[in-house]
């Protein structure tokens, strides 16, 4: 009988728990399902092995005997979420739909509040002395986590995949809208950097983020999401990217970050004078301050200035040490 430690370390074998959290706003978390089968209206469960899944055995085998299930993909396109690039079946996939779903009624298996892992480690060892001759595969014990999960309400499981990022699946009927797949990801990641380059060229703005390295993931993605709403309150707009730089060690490091923009140049003390409360607030150092023509680093406490770049020259490729991110396009400042 495989060991439920290989069961649970193949849902995550990094070993890394991440959380849906990070792609959850207002309550509710974006589903992205890909399918070779165009006009979808309802990604159905009853119909599973229906699409990508008939071509791989493997899933087939162990989940077959389980709950009928339909996948999705969560924060695609963003710092950890899924990847479809890396998924082999849904790769070659033509069609792409996406849905709003409350994210309260997804249950989390990395962070398992309920100890539904140890629930199945229990249950492995029940069968195991019942049965010491039998092999017992790894469906009964899909078929028992499901069956736990859904007895306490929830509507389908978000797991961690150390191979293609955040995905979930469902146990009920999805409504989704056909959203477009060929080209479009990397026509809206350009889009959206050649709009962030345009209002770095013609508005005031600044960059800022409440993640901190000493802090948790999990209190960081709170303290961001706090931080945005403390700046909509404001009254200021602002784009989600995230700042990046590189270690020795551990390469690209990306950390959630917002890019708060001023209506014109009458904005600029009042938007820096706002966002440096908020950065002493978060316990940020500096926040990166734009007046149309230059780049700032500025002390949070002290409002001290030292000049990074220039608004008119913008690298794309080349990138440094620092960089910002907008989708999966990079940019930094140069002189």
């Amino acid at each position: 009988m495989p060991s439920i430690k290989s069961f649970i370390e193949a849902t995550n074998p990094i070993g890394i728990a991440e959380s849906i959290d990070e792609y959850v706003t207002d309550g509710m978390v974006t589903l992205t399902h890909f399918s070779d089968t165009p006009d979808l209206t309802v990604i159905d469960p009853a119909k599973q092995f229906s699409g990508a899944d008939r071509r791989n055995r493997e899933v087939r085998n162990v989940t077959g005997k389980s709950l009928p299930r339909s996948y999705f993909g969560i924060g695609v396109g963003q710092p950890g979420g899924y990847d479809p690039k890396k998924d082999g079946p849904v790769k070659r996939l033509k069609y792409r739909y996406e849905t709003e779903f409350p994210a309260s009624e997804i249950y989390d298996f990395d962070r398992d509040h309920l100890d539904i892992k140890g629930k199945m480690h229990k249950y492995s060892d029940e069968l195991r002395a019942a049965h010491p001759n039998n092999m017992t595969d790894q469906a009964e014990l899909y078929r028992f986590m499901d069956e736990a999960i859904r007895a306490e309400g929830y509507k389908g499981v978000s797991l961690d995949y150390a191979s293609y990022g955040q995905a979930c699946y469902m146990w009920v009927p999805v409504k989704v809208k056909q959203v477009p797949l060929d080209g479009a990801e990397s026509i809206q990641e350009a889009a959206g950097l050649s709009r962030v380059i345009s209002h770095i060229q013609n508005r005031p703005f600044v960059m800022i983020s409440a993640f901190r390295g000493d802090k948790s993931k999990i209190a960081n993605i709170r303290s961001q999401k706090d931080m945005q709403r403390q700046i909509l309150q404001l009254g200021y707009t602002f784009i989600k990217t995230a700042g990046g730089y590189v270690e020795a060690d551990h390469g690209e490091v990306l950390e959630q970050s917002v890019f708060v923009l001023g209506d014109d140049a009458s904005d600029l003390e009042d938007l820096e004078t706002e966002m440096r409360k908020l950065a002493v607030q978060y316990e940020q150092d500096s926040i990166a301050l734009g007046d149309t023509n230059s780049v700032y680093l500025v002390n949070s406490a002290s409002g001290e200035r030292e000049r990074i770049g220039s608004t008119k020259r913008i690298n794309t490729s080349n990138i440094g040490q620092f960089f910002t991110q907008v989708g999966n396009k990079k940019f930094a400042f140069a002189e």
